[in-house]
């Protein structure tokens, strides 16, 4: 994967970030370095086999039924509705 400017700025971008230039150079660095340790995990070998040493056992709870909320108490903290649809931007 080539990590540049660019896929820094996109990654910003998408998660709506404003990045600096010192930011975008040092997110660069720091995305090549988590890169780098992953290929690493990569070139692990494990056994085929995985083995959970924690006993795991299945909690159960009684099902409580509540009132849900309308409509109006839904979007009565916001002003990004459209008809009964929260409204955001659009991605690029």
């Amino acid at each position: 994967m080539k990590v540049d400017k660019e896929l820094i700025e996109k990654i910003g971008r998408i998660s709506r970030i404003k990045l600096s230039k010192e930011e975008i150079n040092k997110f660069i660095q720091e995305f090549k370095g988590v890169l780098k340790l992953f290929s690493k995990i990569d070139k692990v070998k494990v056994e085929d086999k995985i083995i959970n040493e924690l006993s795991v056992k299945n909690k159960f709870r009684e099902d409580i039924t509540e009132p849900c909320l309308n409509e109006k108490e839904i979007f009565s903290n916001t002003k990004n509705k459209e008809k009964s649809f929260f409204k955001g931007p659009k991605i690029k």
